[in-house]
């Protein structure tokens, strides 16, 4: 996922460094928040309302920096 991620964003140029003095915690609270989140989507996918789709279609095709961070310190990347 991370080399399909590098990939996604390999035009875009990345400025600041991602990571804070305490990696390893930082990596962690992300996991746990992505978690969550995804938790929450299915949740709520498996009503009749497909949202997973529609949100992974807007990551791909507007590609904000805030998911390339938030994969970057899932897998304590700078």
């Amino acid at each position: 996922f991370w080399e399909l991620t590098c990939n996604l964003y390999a035009k875009r140029p990345i400025s600041s460094p991602l990571l804070s003095s305490t990696p390893v915690e930082q990596t962690k609270q992300m996991r746990i928040k992505c978690f969550l989140s995804l938790l929450g989507l299915f949740i709520i996918d498996i009503a009749p309302v497909p949202v997973t789709p529609v949100v992974a279609f807007a990551i791909i095709l507007s590609r904000p920096m805030w998911f390339y961070r938030m994969v970057a310190i899932s897998y304590g990347k700078n």
